[in-house]
């Protein structure tokens, strides 16, 4: 007997815990999860994002990555970027590829949320002035001679410097610094 209510105990939380692992689902307008110690607000990027001027098909998130999805031509998408750059503080990385995307939820979802996209940007909460684009270029609509991309920035720093070590390869010493 006691062997049966251990295993229904073990079951029992296993199921529970199933559901402790992710939270995740569908977006049907742009969100994105900010963490509180940045001490940042997502309203300035929301004020993008949201924009109705540019197309969202759709976007899910597992915890705080969000996946969101845009179609467009050149010129929304350099507004876009123009847009979102401009944000204090927010550091913009692309990558490109020959592809075509569709878009479509991670978990499914209604048709009108799946078409073709232009443009994907990956965010995680916990570094949240970092988007992550893909500008897929497979379908022609993208044209990479008229892309306007933001202007290189470097980022801000707030470490301290290390001098490097000095001496012979088999005694290293490091150097003084002043923390």
């Amino acid at each position: 007997m006691r062997r049966l209510c251990a295993i229904a105990v073990a079951l029992l939380s296993l199921a529970a815990a199933r559901d402790a692992f992710a939270l995740g689902g569908t977006l049907d307008s742009p969100s994105i999860a900010v963490s509180a110690a940045s001490g940042r607000e997502a309203k300035d990027w929301l004020g993008v994002l949201a924009n109705k001027k540019y197309k969202f098909i759709v976007g899910d998130f597992i915890n705080a990555t969000t996946n969101l999805y845009y179609s467009g031509d050149t010129a929304t998408l350099n507004g876009f970027l123009d847009e979102l750059s401009a944000v204090e503080g927010t550091t913009i990385r692309i990558s490109f590829s020959k592809e075509s995307k569709t878009a479509d939820s991670a978990f499914g979802g209604k048709e009108a949320h799946r078409g073709p996209c232009q443009w994907h940007i990956q965010h995680l909460g916990l570094d949240p002035e970092v988007f992550n684009f893909t500008i897929y270029l497979g379908d022609g609509k993208i044209n990479v001679d008229d892309l306007s991309l933001p202007a290189m920035r470097t980022p801000k720093t707030t470490s301290t410097a290390v001098k490097p070590a000095s001496g012979n390869v088999n005694e290293l010493k490091p150097a003084a610094t002043n923390f």
